[in-house]
This record gives structure tokens, C-alpha cells and sequence, in this order.
């Protein structure tokens, strides 16, 4: 397995941390992780030990697929087209990014035809139309994000190009049945030189009359739903790994004191003012909470130096102080922020020892937050998004919000805390056996045809790694 992403290996958690697991445990001596780093694609083999430059990309290049990214196809895949800046030199240099990642790929595929390329996500979509143009080789795509309900039409052709480049990919993954049936109803629309069969879940990418029937499997993308797991069995060990006592003595918090967390980026999908306008509600309506209920937000400034993303960090930075202006006491926080990244063994720490998890997003691909927090916790609630794609996964067990609804977030964080514990500790267990049942090798080998076509090692990689995952 080759991956392609746009971040490199990092076990801290999320995406890239449950990737590093698959790499770590399945690549073999002459498969490769590539990944942007500054203007240089690297190749990193197994484990890190052999790091390569393939090739560098002009700077400009990388800042406009970077704006181009964030400024225009973040939103809009988001349905928060609203926020959506479109720039014809940024789109230009997406295309060109795609290209040049494209053909330094296809020149170290040549003589591993049958390696599975594997590649990430909403930055690289163009990158199977132009890998297979240049050599035949299997690729398989992931889509971390959503796909919109809803597309304006002056964004059409933009998604059209997109949805075109993911095409030329034997197969395609998301997180959700939601996410798949709005690709495959944009495809039946607005692509009329596809044909799309809505109930296999199959694009016909050349009109099959003309193949002979043999050979019609390689002209046909398959659209496949597998939402992304987790490695429980390393979430539990980082709970495990240090005393509680060496971490957030620089805090104005304990561990010992209840508290809410949150855990994400201050980005306007994750519904972070939302959820200050609840909290802010939530101590004017209950007044009697005031000093024994703490939120914690861990939460970094993201995309800094593009407007949206700058202008929403401040307006959170201001929502979280006016309300601990508000409410703070001599020897208590609302709201206690932190603003640096925490290596996993911290998060895990917090994990457990949460009263609850609040994840208010607007709109998410999946958010992983929810399945370590599962993962690591002893007794927690989670209170989850509708909105979430991992919602459509644990459903059952955690309390829905609607981020929208500041009335109804504010009754499920009295539920919440105020749930007895054996409440609690039941629907915690379902969250946990939905969670094992749904691995990150159930994951992999949905769309690696693992159990078909890789060697013994690999499937008893994959076996020592679901054993693990169930201990």
C-alpha cells in the first residue's frame, strides 16, 4: 500500500494517526508514504527510515493550491458556501499542484503496477486523472470531508472537475450512505458523460456497449461507504502510559474538578461559537453551576494568514472572554482554553477523566475526536452533532445536539451531567462495542481487497491488530 496524502505520519491523533497505524503495520520494504512538506513531496518508507526528496514544487504553487483548498473547496464541501473566495490564478495552481504530484508518482509506479495507490482527501483529487494517464496502476480514493447536498450552479463546473478527477480511480470511499448518494446524484446530474447505477453504488466511466463484458470492471469506478476507525488498543494504552499528576500542573484547572471538553480547530465548520453562545446560556439559565462546572476547550488557531479563518479565531478568542468576564469567580473559569497542541498521552488523560465530550460541528466529515474519546473513556457521556458524520455511526449512546439550537444544547449538557452513573456507564459500553466493531481494520481492508490479494504477513498484521483493538 502506497499512500498519498497531503500531511505526513503523526501519531497525535485524528486522520493522519490512524493512517500511520495502517502504514506502520502493512507496508511492505518497497511501498512508500508521500506527503508535502514545505515545497518538497517526500517519500518516506516504512516507519520513517528512509526519507527521499521526489521532487519540489515552486512556491507559488503550493500558496495557491493551499488558498484554493481552504479559501474555496473547504467551504463548499462543507455546504457553508457563504465563506467560499474563489480566485481563477489560486484554481490554476491547484491544477498544477495535482499535475506535478500526478507524474512524480507515475515515474516511481513504473515496474509496481500491482501496488494499490492509495490516495487522501479533497487536496489530491486530481491526482488519480493525471497518475492514470501517465501508468496503469490501482488506485483507490478516501474522502475525509463531505460531499455538499446542495452545489450553487456558478460552483457546478468546479465540482464537475473535481468529481472528474476522482473518476479515474478504481474506487472511491466515504464516511457516509449520506456522502456517497450526494457524489453519485451530483455525477447522474450534472456529468451527463457518466452513467451512474445508483443501487450498486457503480459510475460507468465509457459507455459499456462498446467493452467487451470482461473487461468492463476496469472501466467503472466503485463508490463504497466505510467510515474511518481507530486503533482502541493505542488510545488505551496512552490512558495507561503516565501519571495523571505530571500533566497540566501550568492549568487553571484539575482533573479532579467536572468538566466539559472539547477537542478541534477554531475553524467555523466545528461550530465553535455556537457552542460559546450555548455555554454562555447555559450558566444565565443555571445559575447554580456556576463554580462547579468547567468547559475546556483544546483548541488551536488554524489556517492563519487567510481572512475567514483569522477573523473567526478572534471572534472566538472574544466570545470565550466575555464570558469568563461574565461568570468567573476568584478560583474558577467558564472557560478554560488550551491553545497548544497535546501529544496524545495528554489528550487520552483528558479523555478519561471528562465528564462529558461536546462536539458542535456544523458539518463534519467524520470527526475522530468522538471515537478516542470512546476509546478512553471510563464513564463519559458524548454529546454529538447531527451534523457529525461519525453521528450516523453512534447514534446510539451519545446525546444528539443540534448545534443550530442553543435551547436544546444547553438541555443535553444538564442531561448530561446530571445522568446517573449506571446511565452513564450503559451507554458508554454500546459506544465502545460499536467503535471495536467498526476498526480501523475493517476500515483498510474494505477497500484494500487485503483478504484477497496481499500475502499471509500482511493478514497477520491485520489480525494481530483487531485482537489488540478488542483486549
Amino acid at each position: 500500500m502506497n499512500i498519498i496524502s497531503y500531511r505526513g505520519p503523526n501519531r497525535a491523533g485524528g486522520v493522519a494517526g490512524a493512517l500511520s497505524t495502517i502504514f506502520e503495520n502493512v507496508a511492505s520494504n518497497n511501498e512508500a508514504w508521500w506527503h508535502v512538506s514545505g515545497t518538497k513531496v517526500l517519500r518516506r518508507e516504512r516507519a520513517g527510515k528512509i526519507v527521499a526528496c521526489a521532487c519540489k514544487i515552486p512556491e507559488h504553487i503550493i500558496e495557491g493550491h493551499y488558498r484554493f483548498c481552504n479559501n474555496f473547496l473547504w467551504p463548499i464541501f462543507h455546504d457553508l458556501p457563504t465563506y467560499a473566495i474563489f480566485d481563477e490564478a489560486d484554481r490554476t495552481a491547484y491544477q498544477a499542484f495535482n499535475l506535478a504530484l500526478g507524474w512524480n508518482m507515475s515515474r516511481f509506479a513504473q515496474g509496481f503496477e500491482r501496488q494499490l495507490y492509495f490516495i487522501q482527501d479533497y487536496q489530491l483529487a486530481l491526482v488519480p486523472f493525471f497518475i492514470q494517464r501517465m501508468v496503469h496502476v490501482k488506485v483507490s480514493v478516501f474522502w475525509h470531508v463531505p460531499w455538499p447536498k446542495a452545489i450553487l450552479d456558478l460552483h457546478i463546473p468546479f465540482m464537475a472537475e473535481i468529481a472528474n478527477g476522482l473518476l479515474s480511480a478504481n474506487q472511491i470511499g466515504f464516511h457516509t450512505e449520506e456522502y456517497a448518494r450526494n457524489f453519485l446524484q451530483f455525477v447522474r446530474k450534472c456529468m451527463p458523460e457518466y452513467t451512474v447505477d445508483m443501487s450498486r453504488k457503480y459510475v460507468r466511466r465509457v459507455n459499456e456497449v462498446a467493452v467487451p463484458f470482461s473487461l468492463r470492471e476496469l472501466f467503472r469506478t466503485k463508490v463504497f461507504v466505510e467510515p474511518l476507525g481507530i486503533d482502541s488498543s493505542y488510545w488505551q494504552y496512552q490512558c495507561d502510559k503516565v501519571s495523571q499528576a505530571n500533566l497540566f500542573q501550568d492549568q487553571d484547572f484539575s482533573l479532579d474538578q467536572t468538566f466539559v471538553l472539547s477537542v478541534d480547530r477554531a475553524d467555523y465548520t466545528k461550530g465553535v461559537i455556537e457552542r460559546f453562545d450555548a455555554i454562555d446560556q447555559f450558566f444565565r439559565t443555571n445559575p447554580d453551576w456556576i463554580g462547579r462546572v468547567s468547559f475546556l476547550q483544546v483548541c488551536q488557531r488554524t489556517r492563519s494568514g487567510l481572512p475567514n479563518f483569522d477573523k473567526y479565531w478572534y471572534d472566538c478568542l472574544n466570545k470565550a472572554s466575555e464570558i469568563n468576564l461574565r461568570y468567573a469567580t476568584q478560583k474558577w473559569k467558564p472557560i478554560v482554553w488550551i491553545k497548544e497542541q497535546i501529544e496524545p498521552t495528554g489528550l487520552a488523560i483528558l479523555y478519561r477523566h471528562a465528564r462529558a465530550l461536546l462536539v458542535s460541528s456544523l458539518r463534519d466529515g467524520l470527526n475522530l475526536t468522538a471515537k478516542e474519546f470512546i476509546a478512553c473513556s471510563d464513564s463519559g457521556v458524548l454529546l454529538l452533532s447531527q451534523y457529525a458524520g461519525a453521528w450516523h455511526e453512534l447514534e446510539d449512546g451519545s446525546l444528539t445536539i443540534d448545534p443550530y439550537c442553543k435551547d436544546e444544547m444547553v438541555a443535553r449538557l444538564l442531561e448530561a451531567l446530571s445522568m446517573p452513573d449506571d446511565q452513564r456507564r450503559e451507554r458508554l459500553f454500546r459506544l465502545k462495542s460499536n467503535v471495536k466493531s467498526h476498526s480501523l481494520v475493517n476500515w483498510f481492508q474494505r477497500f484494500s481487497n487485503t483478504d484477497d490479494d496481499r500475502d499471509d504477513s500482511i493478514r497477520e498484521c491485520l489480525l494481530d491488530m483487531r485482537e489488540r483493538s478488542f483486549r
